[in-house]
């Protein structure tokens, strides 16, 4: 797939923020599936990791400008 793609015969990808968001609600819908409980609610957290290399405090903990996640400029 990979190579078809950066040749351009496939015209889509799979942006790794939204395979993470995807691997992360398909992990909970078993875990739901498992325990037999449909009405277990997510649990949110408003703060996030962030893990750069490049920068001198390589990792810290973040939190949204405006209350929500812009998950496009993660």
């Amino acid at each position: 797939w990979a190579n078809s793609y950066v040749k351009k015969d496939r015209p889509w990808a799979v942006l790794s923020p939204v395979a993470n968001m995807v691997g992360i609600l398909a992990s909970f819908e078993a875990f739901k599936y498992m325990i037999k409980r449909e009405n277990l609610q997510p649990i949110l957290s408003p703060n996030l990791i962030q893990i750069n290399l490049a920068y001198s405090n390589m990792v810290q903990v973040c939190e949204p400008e405006n209350g929500s996640w812009d998950y496009t400029t993660l």
